[in-house]
């Protein structure tokens, strides 16, 4: 036993088959007339997925594999997904992903591993990103979508991480302010010992404040500094 949450906005308009208001009950309060969202009896279980995606385009993407989660991001829109059947033709399953119809692409696939990973480029930029693996994809997924739109080779694109002299913010920790990780972990080693002073060197959990747990487990597991209260 135990408590599920999911936004109520988990709409159709962001996943074909997983809308959260069609587990709920469809009871009302007689006088003010809203729904009873948030107490139900649902079951749940595992998803088994036979891989998992990131992939980041210049286009909107919209739901088109059983899970799929779509985000906008400052140079066009990103997306996690996950499918039940491995695709025969991974070059189209990116371009329907990713709604990039044509172009010069380039692709890497290692028999291996399973992965896969595939560039779009248009007229000499980055037009999408898509990666692809029997596990959830490892990749820097905030450098990933910083290269949409530039004139940067396929070869590096693919990479996933940012070049040796390019800075790598790392995973998002602060939606408000996109603010990294590893720009976290760099301020906590410049001396910002509280999730105060953290905030003041980068902004991050200085406007909604959801962050701030993430922001103290950071602090707590950086070695020589103190625990933020």
């Amino acid at each position: 036993m135990g408590t599920l949450f999911a936004p109520i906005h988990w709409t159709r308009q962001n996943t074909l088959s997983s809308c959260v208001n069609s587990v709920i009950n469809v009871e009302k309060d007689p006088v003010s007339g809203q729904p009873a969202l948030k107490s139900a009896d649902v079951t749940a279980c595992k998803f088994e997925a036979a891989w998992f995606g990131f992939a980041v385009s210049a286009l909107h993407m919209t739901p088109s594999r059983p899970y799929h989660a779509i985000a906008r991001t400052k140079t066009g829109w990103q997306a996690e997904f996950a499918g039940a059947k491995t695709p025969q033709d991974w070059m189209n399953e990116a371009r329907v992903i990713t709604g990039i119809a044509d172009g010069e692409t380039a692709i890497l696939h290692d028999a291996a591993t399973g992965q896969t990973r595939i560039a779009m480029i248009k007229d000499q930029q980055i037009a999408a990103l898509f990666f692809a693996a029997p596990e959830p994809v490892i990749v820097a997924r905030q450098h990933a979508a910083s290269l949409i739109g530039q004139d940067v080779s396929a070869l590096q694109a693919l990479a996933g991480r940012s070049a040796e002299n390019q800075v790598d913010a790392g995973a998002t920790v602060c939606a408000c302010y996109g603010v990294g990780v590893n720009t976290i972990r760099d301020a906590i080693s410049d001396g910002a010992i509280t999730v105060e002073a953290v905030g003041a060197s980068t902004c991050a959990g200085t406007n909604c404040g959801s962050c701030k747990p993430e922001l103290a487990a950071l602090l707590a597991q950086a070695p020589n500094q103190m625990a933020a209260e």
